[in-house]
């Protein structure tokens, strides 16, 4: 009945596949088999598409419902089994999952053991309607999401930041208002991805007669074009670390107000595991993943030598993150590209009181002794060589 329905729905074999996790030759085999033990014809075959016969639009509704009922029995018992047990079938769209997800998947695999992930990416009308189909369980994406029986929690607010070519300053020069972004020059995701559309909405780009000489299809393509000189673009803030951490873009802020997108988890209204999604949701607030703006942000501004604005960052990872590991490296790292190494080491000592747990901490730990064997470079040969072989163990740690 699940093929039958993602059949009927998606009026195409290959999609339908894909739907179901099946191969194209299986799920045709299934719907054959299902004709043949009913004696009728289900769908029509033709080179323009496959479209489902007159008896199987009527049979759609009432297979709808078996499927639906048996996801609710599904959901019951693995509500019973525990918070986050069993199967969590999730949706992330593209901007958000590649600066997730990394974090994410092991901390979810460490808390909640017997949790089992299968993970979707895909835009956001996509996912959505996968979720009302049953065919996941939980969408990450921006809110607002438009659709009935649908129930979100808000998860974060992403600040937006200008990219663009370093040293263009014949372009933009920050705080820059939305009213004053160069349509001309801009640069976005393909129609489809809803970053497209805030872009549009935030710079006023709506109206007729604004032109865009490039659509790529992911943020990477677009980073790449920008640091080749051929445009700027919106960027989360969440991205930054990942997408500039070479620093090949020059980053301008928005004058306030700062546009921004708000994250949020989605699910479907009449879904028993509400208590899982909930509990999910926490982790992922409680994630420091999705805070590392601020962390690499404030080394970025260490590196440039503007030390209170990097202090500034630091202290808001400090208070949005109760992870005291990850707050004690943002530090180390800040001070001691500032070249202030006694602040550093201070900060650093309170590592003596931190047992590292996992891959993650682990990793931030050894860049902690890294950085803080680097300000000792030309002053303390014992020190330096004490705190690279406290990095190399850790390192070599987080990997085995």
């Amino acid at each position: 009945m699940q093929y039958f329905e993602a059949l009927a729905r998606t009026r195409h074999f290959a999609r339908a596949a894909e739907a179901v996790h099946v191969s194209q030759p299986a799920l045709s085999a299934q719907i054959m088999e299902m004709e043949r033990r009913l004696g009728v014809k289900l769908f029509d075959r033709s080179r323009s598409g496959v479209y489902p016969t007159p008896l199987a639009e009527r049979l759609l509704p009432a297979v709808m419902r078996i499927l639906n009922e048996t996801r609710a029995v599904e959901e019951m018992a693995e509500s019973s089994a525990g918070l986050l047990t069993g199967k969590l079938r999730l949706g992330i769209i593209p901007t958000i999952a590649p600066y997730v997800l990394p974090a994410l998947v092991p901390r979810a695999a460490a808390r909640y053991p017997q949790l089992e992930f299968e993970i979707r990416e895909g835009l956001t009308g996509s996912l959505v309607d996968a979720l009302l189909a049953r065919e996941i369980d939980l969408v990450v994406a921006a809110l607002p999401v438009s659709g009935s029986g649908l129930q979100s929690r808000f998860l974060w607010r992403d600040k937006f930041v200008i990219a663009k070519t370093p040293g263009a300053t014949d372009v933009l020069a920050g705080p820059v208002a939305a009213d004053d972004i160069p349509a001309s020059r801009l640069l976005l995701l393909a129609e489809g991805h809803c970053l497209r559309d805030q872009a549009l909405d935030v710079c006023g780009l709506r109206q007729e007669g604004k032109v865009f000489n490039f659509e790529a299809t992911s943020m990477a393509t677009l980073v790449q074009l920008v640091s080749s000189g051929m445009g700027l673009t919106l960027l989360p803030e969440m991205a930054v670390p990942f997408e500039n951490r070479d620093g090949a873009l020059e980053l301008v802020e928005f004058a306030d107000p700062c546009p921004s997108r708000d994250i949020g988890l989605i699910w479907r209204s009449s879904s028993e595991r509400v208590a899982d999604y909930e509990a999910f949701g926490e982790l992922i607030q409680t994630e420091p993943g999705w805070s590392t703006p601020y962390r690499y942000r404030a080394v970025l501004y260490a590196r440039g030598g503007d030390a209170e604005a990097a202090r500034m960052d630091l202290q808001h990872f400090n208070e949005r993150n109760d992870h005291k590991l990850r707050v004690i490296y943002a530090e180390v790292a800040a001070l001691a590209i500032l070249g202030e190494e006694a602040s550093a080491l201070d900060a650093l000592e309170q590592l003596v009181d931190v047992t590292p747990t996992d891959s993650v901490t682990l990793y931030d730990a050894a860049c902690a002794y890294s950085l803080a064997a680097a300000a000792f470079e030309d002053k303390n040969a014992g020190k330096r060589r004490l705190y690279t072989e406290r990095a190399v163990q850790l390192l070599r740690q987080s990997v085995d």
